[in-house]
């Protein structure tokens, strides 16, 4: 981690004039770390301050990223009877299980393990032998005769689909949960959410958690989308945003009905520039999420520290990002 103290030329102290407020402001750079598995490329990500009064809870983490788009919590997103999402899935199901052969503890690749599952599939949800199955941090579980077997939706508009999981939950129990705890979850396709990636990294240290606020701005369409963090990910993947975030940042308006219409919302070559409020999960917090809520949230907090309107602060953050 490379420490950027204020007083010095170091601090990259860049005079800014926010929109919405009516004094100039200073964005502030405290510090920078990077992101990245050893030996890949080093993403850099800032820790920057409005000036240099601000106290600790006015920092927000900035960085860019390609989003790709990520469909948990999506009752659509996984099928038994479509694992590779070319019929009516949204997602293919390797990106929602993981396999392993016993005799090596290697994962297998996602040809392989989507065979092992529909092997597991077949055998009403036993795993083959000398294979371990890994899926319940991302299919919802039912118990049957004792053991717990993923859990397809028998009834209503998402009948035949597995439910989907995100680390963030509505709060809601019993019945109120819904079938597979549909309702429980963050549906990607209508909440503007981001992946916070796993492990030991950057954006954690700087204070992110799961339940966050955020702000994601594409400069190529000029706008700016509220968001949360409502999930977690790959340890060495920063970029995945929901569905309906990189509807919003694309000026897409098509929900995808299969996993290759999915990909097309990936952001590809565009930079996201993405600030996340960090310790921010608890502000005002509203449950069930929504997309409203989530935007009233951050405007609130902007307007409550000093930082102006969402799209103010995209532009003003935009010379203390990462290039």
């Amino acid at each position: 981690m490379l420490t950027m103290p204020r007083t010095t030329g170091l601090a990259a102290i860049i005079a800014l004039c926010l929109p919405g407020l009516a004094l100039a402001q200073q964005c502030d750079i405290k510090d920078i770390d990077t992101f990245g598995p050893a030996g890949s490329t080093q993403e850099r990500i800032h820790l920057v301050n409005r000036d240099g009064g601000a106290s600790e809870a006015d920092d927000l983490i900035v960085f860019r990223a390609k989003l790709r788009v990520n469909t948990d919590g999506a009752p659509t997103s996984y099928s038994p009877t479509d694992l590779t999402g070319t019929v009516n899935a949204i997602n293919n199901i390797c990106n929602g299980v993981s396999v392993k052969r016993m005799s090596n503890g290697r994962t297998l690749a996602c040809a392989d393990a989507r065979t092992v599952f529909a092997n597991f599939r077949d055998a009403n949800w036993r795993e083959p032998a000398g294979f371990t199955i890994r899926w319940q941090n991302v299919l919802a579980a039912r118990t049957v005769d004792g053991r717990q077997v993923p859990c397809i939706f028998q009834e209503g508009p998402n009948k035949g689909y597995f439910g989907s999981l995100t680390t963030l939950r509505n709060g809601l129990g019993g019945s109120a949960a819904g079938e597979c705890l549909v309702n429980d979850q963050i549906d990607h396709r209508h909440i503007p959410a981001l992946v916070l990636p796993g492990g030991d990294n950057a954006l954690r240290r700087f204070g992110a958690r799961i339940g966050d606020l955020a702000i994601a701005h594409n400069p190529a369409t000029g706008v700016t989308q509220a968001a949360i963090l409502a999930d977690s990910g790959p340890a060495d993947n920063l970029g995945e945003g929901s569905v309906a975030l990189n509807m919003a940042l694309l000026q897409r308006n098509e929900q995808p009905k299969t996993y290759p219409e999915a990909l097309r919302l990936d952001t590809g070559n565009r930079q996201i520039l993405v600030a996340i409020i960090p310790r921010s999960a608890g502000f005002e917090r509203q449950r069930p999420y929504s997309a409203q809520n989530i935007s009233a949230r951050v405007t609130s907090w902007l307007a409550s520290h000093g930082y102006g309107e969402q799209a103010g602060l995209a532009q003003a953050i935009d010379p203390c990002a990462p290039r």
